[in-house]
């Protein structure tokens, strides 16, 4: 999103706020009480939420098929009234009762796909951790920390193992006390975010 001002230190900052989106062909605006994609937003409780969003595409590419709001990562609004010209608009309201992140996703008739950055609404100074779920995410990456402790190289895993897989071998031993570190350290900011309120 580069609002009025195109140039080569725009972009790069715009990219660099997040006010971005990926995509394989359809653009994509997004708006949460009128910030762009990547803005955090302080809210209090029972303040509105105005989301507005929109998709455009290249008709002779492929048709839209869909546009979504999605908040904490669940679908809470589609659109799939697609224009004539191949675009779509989506407008929804809310009220803000905790803190959440608001993106868009657009998807085509076929495998065109897009979707925002989002927008960090903080509710009350708490954050935008979506709370209920928080348990069992730290305990999926607890699991995949847990093999940092047994990890091997697998060089038949790489395309040139005869080329690679000495060296790998050679990095991993030398670098296995810093990356346990790193572990540990993990393990304690997890630890840490349970013990949040």
């Amino acid at each position: 999103y580069l609002g009025d001002t195109f140039s080569v230190d725009t972009w790069y900052a715009q990219l660099g706020a997040s006010r971005t989106f990926v995509t394989n062909g359809p653009m994509l605006a997004l708006e949460v009480n009128g910030r762009p994609m990547g803005s955090t937003i302080e809210l209090n409780a029972g303040d509105d939420i105005v989301i507005a969003a929109s998709a455009s595409s290249n008709p002779d590419a492929e048709r839209l098929d869909r546009l979504e709001i999605i908040v904490h990562g669940e679908v809470v609004a589609v659109a799939d009234d697609v224009s004539r010209d191949n675009s779509v608009t989506l407008e929804h309201s809310s009220v803000a009762d905790g803190g959440m992140w608001i993106a868009a996703r657009a998807y085509g008739k076929q495998q065109a796909v897009a979707h925002t950055a989002p927008v960090y609404v903080v509710v009350d100074d708490r954050g935008f951790i979506k709370s209920d779920a928080v348990a069992e995410i730290i305990g999926r990456m607890l699991l995949r920390l847990d093999e940092f402790d047994t990890m091997q190289v697998d060089v038949g895993s790489e395309l040139e193992t005869w080329s690679v897989g000495g060296p790998l071998t050679e990095m991993l031993d030398d670098q296995r006390l810093k990356i346990l570190q790193r572990v540990d350290d993990a393990r304690r900011f997890y630890a840490a975010m349970l013990d949040r309120p």
